[in-house]
Formats: structure tokens, C-alpha cells, sequence
């Protein structure tokens, strides 16, 4: 595995890359360039020859052409001087078996085996080769960067979902805690001990059962249904209190903490007026693939008379749970008059 690895690694490199290349082509044309099997002195240096005008023709179109005009999106350009650079290294190529060849190895007696047009095919197939392969391993790079970037992404996203869920938990502790109190002030030994188990059964449903990314939304809603009771034991009238659980729960999964902000904010805001104003209505329904929360509550005197946000920290950091966790695949609307507050929220769960 380490051997290959390595040898994954050692590919990568780009003289590794073009040594490669350029083996295989003085290969090829090694075998192209030679009239019968037996490989000559004379056709070792003729194909050495053949490819300097394949260096200059490949490196000019993927050292300057390619990044200054085509990458740049000066398309007419690049084609106008690719054109003329072919044109030209054609030439050359012609040039250095014609007059340049006999100066460098005298004796030989050289003389090109192709006319124009011929080599022109050799230069146009090299010239869309490398094109092609700088233009392809410019997509792979673009794309492992992309799923760099994703990564990277997700791992942000799973970073700041933990750090929002952490958030909740303390928010439910510490209103949890403040009704025990209220109970232990009553002295009803019964309803503190009752409250304290209903506690501690959500307790360890926050530690325990939420580690992973979804829950049963049976779990949840029993840990709703402890919070909504803790609620109640500490008021002095709960009757005014309304919850109900319609549908059918089965298998269905859901994100931990995602209902029970709007719950929390209900109790914040709500049950603070006038006895006979007073209430809170929570309905739930289950389906086979969504759940629908609605909280219904009064607004106490100082959110009638001044424009005070409701909602707070809670409906904040759901909102931005719902866009990470449930992206266009829920519905939260809030709608209010001058005395009352009415929360909805759609969860699709496949």
C-alpha cells in the first residue's frame, strides 16, 4: 500500500509527468520515423531533431498561450496567434531538415520524409494533445478543489450545528431548574419529586440520546411532553395549557432540539397577562415523512405596547439550525396580531 501511494505520489509530479510524455512520443515516432525493424543511428537523430519543433511548438501554447489568452477568455485571440504559431513551427520543422540539419550533423545527408501538409498534421495533433491535457488537468485540479471546499464546508457546518445544539441544552437546563425551584418554594413533595424524575429522564435523553445526527422522533416528542409537564406542575393554572399530539408515530427520524425552541418561547412570553388572556395551545402532527408543530400564545402587556422582538436567542438559533440541517425542506412562519402569537413549523423527514 505505502509503494503505491508512493507511486501515486511520484506521478503527480509535472517533470515526472512530461519526462513520460516525451518518452512515449520519441518512442512512437521512433517507430513511425524507422522503414523497417532495425533501428539506425540515422533515425535516433532524425526523430531528435522531428521533436524540437514539437518542444517549442507544445511549451509556447502551454506557457504562453494557454494562460495569457485562453484561460484570460480571449478566445478570437488565442485562435488567431495558435493558428500562426502551427504555421510557423510547420516551417520550422520543414527549415531544419532542409537547411539547418546538414550544418549540425555533416555527413549524414538528412532530408525530410514529409511534405508541409504532413508534418502540419503531426504539429496540429501535438498542439490539441497538449491542449487537451493542460485543459483536463486544470478540470481535476478545479475539482478536487471543489471537493476540498466541500469538505471543508461540511466540516464548518457540522462545527457551528454542534455549537448551536450545545447551546440548547444549557437554555432547556436552566428554565428546567427554575421551575424545580418554583416547586420547591410550594413544599408539595410529591409534585417536586415527580418533577425532578421528569427531569432527570430528559437529562438523559440531552446527554445520551442526542450524540448522532437524528433521533426518533418519538424520543423527541417524549422529551417534549417532560418539559411541557415540568411547565405545568409550577402554574397555577395549568388548565391553561393546551397540548395536543395527532397522527401516527412510527420510525420517523428527526434532528434533535428542533421543536422544542418554540415551545421554550411560548412559556417565555406567554401566560403573563390577565388570568382570562392566559394561554398556550400546542398542537403537533405526525406524519409518515413530516412533522408539523403550532404554538399558540397571548402576548404579555409590554410586547402589545412597544415593538419588543419575541423570540429572542431560541427562534434565532433555529432558524439558523433549520437552514443547515433542513434546507428547503421546511416552513417556518410566524404570525401575530395586537394579543396573540402563533408560531408554525413544517419539517419534510425524508
Amino acid at each position: 500500500m505505502k509503494t503505491l501511494n508512493k507511486l501515486f505520489i511520484l506521478i503527480q509530479n509535472r517533470f515526472v509527468q512530461h519526462s513520460l510524455f516525451w518518452i512515449l512520443s520519441f518512442y512512437v515516432l521512433l517507430r513511425i520515423f524507422a522503414y523497417n525493424s532495425v533501428l539506425t543511428k540515422t533515425n535516433i537523430i532524425y526523430t531528435i531533431a522531428f521533436h524540437v519543433s514539437l518542444f517549442l511548438l507544445v511549451y509556447v501554447n502551454l506557457y504562453v498561450l494557454i494562460p495569457k489568452y485562453l484561460r484570460k477568455n480571449k478566445y478570437l485571440l488565442y485562435l488567431i496567434l495558435s493558428i500562426l504559431w502551427i504555421l510557423f513551427v510547420t516551417a520550422f520543422n520543414v527549415w531544419t531538415f532542409e537547411y539547418f540539419i546538414d550544418y549540425i550533423f555533416p555527413g549524414y545527408y538528412f532530408i525530410s520524409y514529409y511534405e508541409f501538409v504532413d508534418i502540419l498534421q503531426f504539429i496540429v495533433s501535438y498542439f490539441l494533445i497538449s491542449t487537451l491535457f493542460k485543459l483536463s488537468k486544470g478540470w481535476f485540479k478545479l475539482k478536487s478543489t471543489e471537493r476540498q471546499l466541500n469538505i471543508l464546508k461540511e466540516q464548518k457546518m457540522s462545527v457551528e450545528l454542534e455549537a448551536l445544539k450545545a447551546k440548547v441544552n444549557p437554555h432547556f437546563l436552566l428554565n428546567s431548574l427554575n421551575s424545580i425551584y418554583s416547586l420547591s418554594l410550594d413544599d408539595d413533595k410529591e409534585k417536586l419529586s415527580n418533577a425532578i424524575m421528569k427531569l432527570s429522564s430528559s437529562m438523559k435523553y440531552v446527554l445520551y440520546d442526542t450524540e448522532i445526527e437524528k433521533v426518533r422522533l418519538a424520543k423527541e416528542i417524549k422529551y417534549l411532553t417532560d418539559y411541557i409537564e415540568l411547565q405545568k406542575m409550577r402554574m397555577d393554572y395549568p388548565e391553561q395549557i393546551e397540548f395536543n399530539l395527532n397522527g401516527q408515530i412510527k420510525d420517523q427520524m428527526i434532528s434533535p432540539f428542533m421543536l422544542i425552541p418554540i415551545i421554550e418561547n411560548a412559556f417565555k412570553h406567554g401566560l403573563k397577562g390577565n388570568k382570562e388572556d392566559n394561554y398556550i395551545k400546542i398542537s403537533i402532527q405526525a406524519e409518515e415523512d413530516l412533522v408539523s408543530l403550532k404554538v399558540a400564545n397571548n402576548k404579555t402587556q409590554a410586547l402589545r405596547s412597544g415593538p419588543i422582538e419575541q423570540g429572542g436567542f431560541g427562534i434565532t438559533n433555529l432558524k439558523k439550525r433549520l437552514n443547515i440541517e433542513y434546507p428547503n425542506q421546511h416552513r417556518f412562519e410566524i404570525v401575530e396580531d395586537f394579543s396573540n402569537y402563533e408560531t408554525k413549523l413544517e419539517l419534510k423527514l425524508k
